[in-house]
């Protein structure tokens, strides 16, 4: 008993006496379950090491089964090594225990795909929005997407040939190659050929070759029409939404590749890509242009521009009075007989007869004073000089004449008499260039 304390619960021996049966009981206790504690944490550990045994037993056994084979088949040593390097790269990415999709719900499946591709999706400009308005759709995109893992000097694809995909990158460093270009080196996410998800027969303007070992992901536009076709989350308002979205995109997506001088460049169709998602209408809608907002126009800066505009015509136009009054001397009386004759459609209304009004509207104290009717006229005179010298001396005069109704009544009767009725005393005149 000593020698046991002595390992487990030092010090030893014990400070118990020997004749308390109590204290030595409490000793003995606690010596039992140190000794299970630590055998549980022995055991533990030792199942722990079993199973990382395990899972590595199944790499191990493919990569020496590889091996073999190769070796069997008297391949190079150098291309032996390229391959097993390759194969603990695949080995490392792609686990070797297959997942059983019945084990967990649809919903679990979908917020599984999220968290393991959502990151580098959301960078794609369409399909950022689709996570922010439907993001059932977006979790199906996720879902159909495709794996695909490449060795150094592999092509993703080539020049010229058929885009019938969207490539996306997540690992590795590769090399875009394009038709008289410098070579581009691409690391992190990035994404070739959006334009085959709404095109077909597109072709590839460059190649994508990787310099690394690389990982990337591929989404078809075949895969997109069956997630439109059989996504029953959604209401059916919200398909028809997503349906119109997907159409003022890829309208926008392709009319910027249309007007673009290389339509098929991976910066074009990076750009059409932005550019037709900011156009949207459901993302003008989730993301306003500040400028447009009603709390952010100030109406009063508006009017006031607008005052002072009106400011600054009036004081031109009293500055070209003196300029008014020289071209009123220079018509002459007949040229002012013919301008009534033609704006009161014919009707025989002497110049004299005009001024009788004015006058007598001066008389009435009217809100159309005689000298805004001078000033009015000398408007008029001035357009329509400036018209008879420039067009074969014709002149072209409009006159509104209004009769208030507070006037004095003889002064109303004495304006009709004086001129028709759609020349009435009251004039606001506008001039006709």
């Amino acid at each position: 008993m000593h020698s046991l304390r002595y390992v487990i619960n030092a010090p030893a021996p014990p400070r118990v006496a020997p004749d308390n049966s109590e204290e030595l009981f409490v000793d003995i206790c606690i010596n039992i379950l140190a000794l299970m504690v630590l055998g549980t944490a022995v055991s533990k550990i030792s199942s722990t090491l079993i199973e990382l045994r395990a899972m590595n037993e199944v790499g191990d056994r493919q990569r020496r089964e590889i091996r073999l084979y190769l070796t069997r088949q008297n391949t190079p040593f150098e291309l032996i090594t390229r391959i097993m390097k390759f194969v603990d790269y695949r080995l490392d990415k792609v686990s070797a225990i297959s997942f059983d999709d019945g084990l967990i719900s649809k919903t679990l499946q979908q917020e599984l795909y999220i968290s393991q591709r959502g990151t580098f999706l959301e960078q794609i400009p369409i399909l950022s929005l689709c996570q922010a308005v439907f993001p059932e759709v977006f979790a199906e995109i996720c879902a159909m997407l495709e794996r695909h893992v490449f060795e150094r000097k592999e092509s993703v694809f080539t020049a010229n040939s058929w885009a019938s995909r969207m490539d996306i990158t997540t690992s590795g460093t590769y090399s875009l190659i394009g038709d008289g270009r410098m070579p581009q080196l691409v690391n992190g996410v990035k994404w070739f050929s959006e334009a085959c998800l709404f095109l077909e027969g597109l072709l590839h303007e460059g190649a994508l070759i990787a310099k690394s070992f690389g990982e990337t992901f591929s989404l078809e536009g075949d895969s997109l029409v069956r997630i439109e076709g059989f996504s029953f989350y959604l209401s059916f308002c919200a398909v028809e939404c997503g349906a119109i979205c997907a159409k003022e995109y890829a309208k926008d997506f392709l009319a910027f590749m249309q007007q673009s001088e290389e339509p098929y460049a991976q910066e074009t169709q990076i750009q059409a890509g932005e550019h037709a998602c900011v156009r949207n209408v459901i993302f003008q809608e989730l993301y306003p242009d500040p400028r447009t907002l009603f709390i952010n126009i100030d109406i009063w800066e508006l009017y006031r521009g607008a005052s002072d505009d009106e400011d600054e015509e009036e004081e031109e136009s009293e500055l070209d009075l003196s300029t008014f009054e020289v071209v009123v001397l220079a018509v002459s009386q007949e040229q002012k007989t013919s301008w009534l004759v033609r704006r009161t459609g014919g009707s025989l209304c002497s110049w004299v007869s005009a001024c009788t009004c004015a006058h007598a509207c001066t008389d009435a104290d009217m809100h159309a004073p005689a000298h805004a009717l001078m000033h009015g006229m000398r408007v008029h005179m001035r357009a329509h000089m400036h018209a008879h010298m420039h067009m074969h001396m014709h002149m072209h005069m409009h006159m509104h004449m209004h009769m208030h109704t507070h006037t004095h009544t003889h002064t109303h009767m004495h304006a009709q008499t004086c001129v028709p009725a759609r020349a009435c005393v009251h004039m606001q005149t506008h001039a006709r260039v």
